[in-house]
């Protein structure tokens, strides 16, 4: 259904302004439908959200509507006091929502929420707003356990909650994540602090918790919270100071899944040139000319792998970009069904984000060329631990001239008997798998409940294993 929204007539969102991902997702299909009922059936001057911040902005705007329709008499005369009392309780389940987002709790008991400073049968009264977000259920002989609907609109709840701490500068409550050391700091400072330590987590639990935060930072989000948030200064530009603070984050160090966060962080606060740039790019019939940054490498990424189309042939060497730029490109692999990276430059550290595409369950990777990159025996033992994922698909994997020795050749070994149903070719050529390597690897060859049935093992030896050389001069030699 939410699909028929993002391209019907209103065209509530683009693809790429709302993650794809959520379109299977039945709660944001409901979600969407309440949004057109509310908010835009009979209002031709609303503005349409541009991005799930702003759509979960409206949806809780909604919601505490229909509470204040169901329970509240005199709304308008009373509508000061209501929206405190309201403001009141959602920061308290923001609260709840961030100390549990932290734990990596999904479920929680009645005292999680007593030590927030909800009454659970004082939260009753706001039955009509908690079943929509937040549900109980009764396990027979045990505790009553609360969860919110879905992942997402607990993050939202944590996003808003440490959003107006910052605002207030109320931050003697959040040491569990912060180390402010007892200092003020203003808002700018307090979300450069929050952007670097999500980024130190590296494991993309907080993605979408950072994604809400700062996309609270933009003004339409203000408008439709109106009274549910604590108005800011606006001359501060605190959006743009931001979006020039992700812009310019540098890290050697993080992951290219990081740094397309940091790209959806920018389209959640409705900085959308880099996208617009991108899909530019796309449309060009040559490519070659036109030089990519790394940040525009992190935006291709996103788009590629968002795209409802498998991708026939991922060749990074035929992107005008880095080296950085390239390694930035690696998620969309996991969305491709040939990936090319021979001569690419590729390093261990590289191999990390490559194993996460090969136990992506759904990923088309069937062909994976890692040629003349010094990947040596460490790198293949990470590779290898991706190879032996059941969610592993890969048929063909060429590792020429990659200076793997036996040892690289055992971990390959242990990984096809773990995975025995789908590598059929294997190219170990100028390598120097040695003769335990070549016998161990022929054995499951010749073997017929495993699928391999080629290897290549030619002009191999211990001259093959010096880093640098490239497979020119390989051939070079072998021609003399």
């Amino acid at each position: 259904m939410i699909q028929i929204l993002l391209t019907g007539s209103l065209n509530i969102f683009s693809l790429h302004r709302v993650s794809t991902s959520m379109c299977q997702i039945p709660i944001f299909c409901w979600i969407s439908a309440v949004l057109f009922q509310e908010v835009f059936g009979g209002d031709t001057e609303t503005e349409i959200p541009q991005t799930l911040t702003e759509m979960m902005a409206h949806f809780l705007c909604v919601q505490t509507k229909h509470r204040s329709r169901k329970y509240d008499k005199d709304i308008e005369t009373n509508k000061e006091k209501l929206l405190k009392t309201q403001r009141k309780f959602l920061l308290k389940l923001g609260k709840l929502a961030f100390e549990q987002l932290l734990k990596k709790n999904l479920i929680f008991y009645e005292e999680d929420l007593e030590a927030c400073g909800i009454d659970v049968k004082a939260a009753s009264i706001y039955s009509g707003f908690c079943t929509t977000v937040l549900r109980e259920e009764k396990i027979i002989f045990q505790k009553n356990v609360f969860f919110f609907v879905h992942l997402t609109v607990q993050e939202f709840f944590a996003a808003l909650y440490i959003y107006d701490c910052f605002i207030n500068n109320d931050t003697k409550d959040l040491s569990i994540f912060f180390d402010l050391k007892g200092k003020e700091h203003t808002l700018i400072e307090l979300l450069k602090i929050t952007v670097d330590k999500v980024l130190e987590k590296k494991n993309g639990h907080l993605d979408f918790f950072l994604r809400f935060l700062l996309g609270l930072t933009v003004e339409p989000n203000h408008r439709v919270l109106h009274g549910l948030l604590t108005p800011t200064d606006r001359s501060q530009d605190t959006d743009k100071k931001m979006l020039t603070h992700i812009k310019s984050v540098r890290r050697k160090n993080l992951s290219p899944d990081s740094c397309i966060n940091l790209f959806q962080t920018m389209v959640e606060m409705r900085d959308h040139k880099v996208k617009d740039e991108i899909q530019e790019y796309l449309a060009l019939s040559d490519r070659s000319k036109t030089e990519l940054t790394p940040l525009h490498c992190s935006a291709l990424a996103y788009m590629l792998q968002a795209s409802k189309n498998d991708l026939e042939v991922l060749d990074l060497k035929s992107y005008n970009t880095s080296d950085e730029g390239r390694r930035r490109l690696i998620p969309a692999v996991r969305s491709s069904k040939k990936a090319l990276l021979a001569d690419c430059k590729v390093s261990e550290g590289w191999v990390d984000h490559l194993v996460a595409a090969l136990k992506y369950p759904f990923s088309p990777l069937r062909d994976l060329d890692l040629s003349n990159n010094d990947l040596k025996d460490s790198g293949v033992e990470l590779l290898s631990k991706g190879l032996s994922s059941q969610c592993c698909r890969l048929e063909t994997l060429r590792l020429s001239g990659c200076l793997v020795t036996e040892q690289g050749c055992d971990y390959l070994v242990k990984a096809l008997k773990l995975n025995p149903s789908h590598l059929k070719e294997m190219d170990l050529s100028y390598n120097y798998p040695g003769e335990y390597g070549e016998k161990k690897l022929s054995e499951l060859r010749n073997d017929p409940q495993y699928r391999l049935s080629q290897v290549n093992f030619e002009h191999g030896g211990s001259h093959r294993i010096h880093p640098g050389l490239k497979k020119c001069e390989y051939l070079q030699e072998s021609v003399c």
